[in-house]
């Protein structure tokens, strides 16, 4: 199993930023972050408080200008954070997760796009 930290240092660094807020996607973009083609959404944050579909999961590769990264280090950031940030004990068999495992299982690699 890969992680985005190497004897080296960070080589990734993974946000969530809104689809239609197009400052920060401005803003993001000027940082070197890159759209990560997956079908993502956030876990209610709250009782009472839905589920958020309009984020985008995105990277900054730091040490060089990539264009791909390899979709089980994405599947293995999405599953990291919904655990320990989102504090959700098995996000395994959650739909949200199944759906990252759709969008991502069937290719080894994922381009990455420009977020504006």
């Amino acid at each position: 199993m890969r992680t985005s930290i190497s004897k080296s240092g960070c080589d990734w660094v993974f946000c969530e930023i809104e689809k239609d807020n197009l400052k920060n996607k401005s803003i993001w973009n000027k940082f070197g972050f890159l759209k990560i083609p997956v079908d993502y959404s956030q876990f209610s944050l709250g009782q009472g408080r839905s589920q958020v579909d309009n984020l985008l999961f995105c990277v900054k590769p730091v040490k060089s200008q990539i264009y791909e990264i390899d979709s089980s280090l994405v599947r293995n950031a999405i599953w990291m954070y919904y655990r320990y940030a989102q504090i959700f004990s098995d996000p395994t068999n959650t739909e949200p997760y199944k759906r990252v495992l759709n969008s991502t299982s069937s290719r080894e690699k994922l381009k990455l796009g420009k977020l504006v």
